[in-house]
């Protein structure tokens, strides 16, 4: 509160009192701190897999995705093949569309039994892969329902090779 303390007949300057402000400012930063949610921390359920030995993966179940700089991606069907290689941009519905068709392929292929009907993805990102380009291939499977199909491996010599033309795009 504002006090005028005289002495004498000279009039002094009104002194303010900064108790209760500063005791307000306290109590607004307390409160705010409790209230206030903080930023939830996002990750990536990465499954791995059972230590049983695994089983061989027929060629046509397979397409292999290869994330690489910023929101682009390549991508082959099967393991080893011909590597024909394709370039997709990921922010666009093209990689989604990719993962989709091969989905339904593998769902209506009637030579594989019924259990193995399910796409396999894997992953092998190239070097100069951003996180933020792995994470949206990876929400993109998710989107896709394979997340429980999907395995994270690293590129082939052979495969180093044939991206490298596709890394400075």
């Amino acid at each position: 509160m504002a006090e005028i303390i005289a002495l004498g007949r000279r009039k002094q300057a009104p002194r303010v009192d900064m108790t209760p402000m500063v005791d307000l400012g306290f109590l607004l930063v307390t409160f705010f701190m409790l209230t206030t949610s903080f930023l939830k921390i996002s990750s990536i359920d990465v499954k791995k897999p059972p230590k049983a030995a695994p089983k061989p993966l027929k060629l046509s179940r397979a397409i292999t995705l290869i994330p690489m700089g910023k929101d682009s991606v390549l991508y082959y069907n099967g393991l080893d093949e011909n590597l024909k290689l394709t370039f997709l941009n990921s922010t666009k519905h093209s990689l989604h569309q990719a993962l989709q068709a091969k989905a339904t392929q593998v769902e209506n292929d009637l030579n594989l039994p019924v259990d193995e009907r399910k796409a396999v993805v894997i992953l092998k990102p190239a070097a100069n892969c951003k996180l933020q380009t792995l994470v949206k291939v990876m929400d993109e499977i998710n989107l896709v329902q394979l997340q429980n199909s999907y395995a994270l491996v690293d590129l082939t010599a052979e495969e180093n090779e044939k991206v490298k033309p596709f890394v400075h795009q």
